[in-house]
């Protein structure tokens, strides 16, 4: 992937995927990212890799059928730009879009102007728009929202939905045919399988669902152990049609099509809340089938691969597993896998849950041996087991801000519970190949402390007992910035390990800071802009591998 050009926090690098074929192979997943009340960024993610790139402001991505193009909403304008964002190009007024197989048109959701009761701007109509000369034609007229329309891939329905179903209309227009879904409460819209032959969706608990293109045969996929986010939704079939994007909280997530689930991206959560929403898969040529699994670390947020002790699957016939133990502190969950209600209790605390069909119930645990029971099953034969409790210790790493290169801090964090012993530190600095033993510290009123200097960003685990933590320490070069009229010159320290990387000169204009240019640090890791004009101006280090980004004061250059 090229370098492209795009500033965010963190200074995230921006890339881009192009090529043929539909349906073809899977290329970047893009989907919205939401923090707080700042605006939303279009952010693409490599499923083989799990790299993230900020491709700019907007939402409700949508890639052309060739994967040359992409299609999204910015302060409620529709734009097409190209697969890296730039060269975006208003098509108009819509809050999502999307594309006819051949390319040539968008359809588009748009209010149609005629106010309601609490409504100024009126209903959202779905609108075609053709591309080549700009023409128009509204294909709804309802009372009732149409939002998120996709286009079929042969190209003669177009699914959208509403504040009650998920509904089809011929693309030339037509009346709508409501999709039956007998007891599925759906929310948001839909994704077509690359074949035409089947709908993705998500139901209102945040499941994965696919069902025939009528509604008929409709199949939950999903069993995870998070809710919905709270706003519509539309997740993403692959180009290979083998893998279902959807978003949980801040993070991108998949399933194939037998319900394993993986998480491709770790974000933590922070006081604004961190919402990703409407993913969509661009089909390239040359891309990768691989799908990357984000690891855990220490301050992710809980997202669709969130396990939290010992899970236990209730399926057509039985309950598995029925004889488990689970570690104290953890919790016992209870997935129903059927269509019908079912009751679970245990003798633990003397719990008891009804469960409904596609959702789970989960209870905290106490040392100790237990029983539980399932009942509801149609034979009317109660399903039961037996589980163990057993105590366990808990380790924990504080958090920490970055470092600058040569700096030392203290990383300190707690321990406790029934174990006991020493707390274990290793480190593992980027590049290395396995973690390595530095310290065995005796906690002390269940904290403990370790004084460190790492020289690049370093993982760092702890152990305790049976339990264990892990933190990344980000270490950030030493940036040094001078100016003499109009030439900037710009040293990183460490130099020789930095050389070759990319150094950018931001400056700010009526859009906000943009890159102005970019250079290569030399072998001492020294890089100079030279004939700078009159402007406000930053410098910046977007980070390479072992290294963090870093970036200096803003400064004025004269004229």
């Amino acid at each position: 992937m090229r370098i492209g050009l795009i500033v965010a926090v963190g200074l995230v690098l921006c890339g881009s995927a192009s090529g043929g074929g539909f349906p073809g192979r899977d290329g970047l997943v893009v989907f919205s990212r939401s923090t707080g009340d700042q605006q939303a960024a279009l952010v693409g993610v490599d499923p083989a890799t799990g790299s993230q790139y900020t491709l700019g402001a907007g939402t409700a991505p949508a890639w052309s059928p060739d994967g040359s193009k992409l299609a999204f909403v910015r302060d409620g304008t529709v734009y097409v730009a190209g697969p890296d964002g730039s060269g975006a190009t208003g098509v108009g007024p819509g809050t999502s879009a999307g594309w006819s197989p051949d390319g040539s048109r968008l359809v588009v959701s748009r209010y149609d102007g005629v106010a309601q009761p609490g409504r100024a701007q009126g209903t959202l109509q779905l609108v075609v728009i053709t591309l080549s000369d700009g023409s128009e034609t509204q294909i709804t007229d309802g009372t009732t929202d149409a939002l998120l329309p996709a286009w079929s891939p042969e190209g003669s329905t177009i699914a959208f939905t509403t504040a009650t179903a998920l509904e089809t209309i011929p693309a030339e227009g037509g009346t709508p045919t409501p999709l039956s879904l007998p007891g599925v409460k759906t929310n948001g819209g839909v994704s077509w399988s690359p074949d035409g032959w089947y709908l993705e969706f998500l139901d209102s608990g945040g499941q994965v669902w696919t069902a025939a293109a009528d509604g008929s045969r409709a199949r939950q996929l999903t069993y995870t152990l998070v809710g919905p986010n709270s706003f519509a939704e539309r997740p993403a079939w692959s180009p290979d049609g083998s893998t279902i994007a959807w978003t949980a909280g801040a993070d991108l997530c998949v399933t194939d099509l037998a319900g394993y689930v993986r998480r491709v991206t770790r974000n933590a959560q922070t006081s604004a809340r961190v919402l990703a929403s409407l993913p969509d898969w661009q089909p390239t040529g040359g891309g990768s089938s691989a799908i990357f699994v984000a690891p855990p670390g220490a301050n992710d947020s809980i997202g669709c691969d969130w396990n939290p002790g010992v899970r236990v699957e209730m399926v057509d016939r039985n309950v598995s597993p029925s004889i488990f133990s689970v570690r104290s502190l953890q919790q016992l969950v209870f997935v129903n896998h059927l269509t019908r209600p079912l009751n679970v209790s245990t003798t633990m605390l003397g719990e008891h849950a009804t469960v409904d069909p596609g959702r789970f119930v989960a209870f905290k645990t106490v040392p100790g041996t237990y029983d539980f029971t399932v009942v509801g099953y149609p034979d009317g034969v109660p399903r039961q087991g037996t589980f163990a409790v057993i105590p366990a210790g808990s380790v924990a790493i504080d958090q920490h801000t970055a470092l600058r290169y040569g700096a030392s801090a203290v990383l300190t964090g707690s321990a406790g519970g029934s174990a006991t012993g020493k707390v274990r530190v290793m480190s593992k600095p980027s590049g290395a190949s396995r973690p390595k033993t530095i310290a065995t510290l005796t906690p002390s009123g269940g904290h403990w402390r370790l004084p460190i200097a790492p020289k690049v960003t370093t993982v760092y685990t702890v152990l305790f007992g049976d339990a264990t933590a892990e933190r990344t320490i980000r270490v950030m070069p030493e940036l040094k910035v001078n100016r003499r009229g109009g030439t900037v010159s710009a040293t990183l320290h460490p130099g020789a390990a930095l050389a070759g990387g990319a150094l950018f000169l931001f400056r700010l204009g009526a859009d906000g800071w943009t890159q102005a240019r970019g250079a290569r640090l030399s072998g001492a890791g020294a890089a100079t802009f030279r004939n700078v004009p009159p402007g406000r101006y930053y410098v910046g280090f977007p980070g390479r591998g072992a290294w963090w980004a870093t970036a200096g004061e803003p400064f004025s250059i004269g004229r």
